[in-house]
């Protein structure tokens, strides 16, 4: 069997992407930024970039975003309705200088992948 016919093991298929989407201001990203981006980077300081809505569409999406500033100004990235289906009116995670994390969608909720422990508000 030729790599070309056999079935992925991700049933939705593989993303073929690697482009970079670089923020330096609050950003609330549509379903284009998260389509065409795994990675995002935050230049900013105490900026915030929101999730949209867990969705179908974004299925199996995985995005990295990384603060890539050195100030000790925390940055955030917000989810509507809460990480892991957290159900506040949101949630986010803080990125410190310099660190990043993993959210990833299975279509019902949004997932934090990392260090940081999601703080409902």
């Amino acid at each position: 069997m030729s790599i070309a016919t056999r079935k992925s093991r991700f049933p939705h298929g593989l993303r073929d992407t690697s482009s970079t989407l670089a923020t330096t201001a609050d950003t609330t990203l549509t379903e284009a930024q998260v389509m065409a981006n795994s990675r995002i980077t935050m230049g900013g300081t105490t900026k915030t970039i929101t999730l949209p809505a867990a969705s179908s569409v974004y299925k199996g999406i995985r995005l990295l975003i990384a603060s890539i500033q050195a100030s000790a100004a925390d940055n955030k990235v917000k989810c509507a309705a809460g990480f892991n289906g957290g159900g506040a009116s949101y949630d986010y995670v803080t990125l410190a200088a310099l660190s990043a994390m993993i959210f990833e969608c299975d279509g019902t909720y949004w997932y934090a992948i990392g260090a940081s422990a999601p703080a409902a508000s």
